[in-house]
């Protein structure tokens, strides 16, 4: 084909130059975007219940809403915990240090 430099340059150059780096941003987007969205579900599944006035299938749907927030609540905080024991993990094998932990976002 063609005389390559046979390098590839990195797309996410500036901070990010370590895999810590990386999903150190990646989490805080996770977390960044994903609790809004679990507070926002909860109080509209919390509407739900409210407005339901005692209809049984409308109880059930917003049963299932509440119960649904939860969910989506605890795999944001899974996935927030498990990154940071993943990072620690890496970074006392790597050497680099005592383990960092994730920051939080802002805002």
């Amino acid at each position: 084909m063609g005389s390559g430099g046979g390098f590839i340059t990195n797309p996410l150059a500036g901070n990010i130059q370590t895999l810590p780096a990386l999903l150190n941003l990646v989490i805080s987007i996770v977390v960044a975007v994903g609790v809004p969205l679990v507070t926002l579900a909860i109080i509209w599944a919390g509407f739900l219940y409210v407005s339901s006035r005692g209809n049984k299938s409308k109880l059930d749907a917003a049963h299932k809403a509440i119960i649904g927030a939860v969910i989506g609540g605890m795999i944001v905080l899974g996935a927030y915990v498990i990154a940071g024991l993943i990072q620690s993990t890496i970074s006392e094998v790597t050497g680099s240090g005592a383990s960092r932990t994730i920051e939080q976002p802002i805002g």
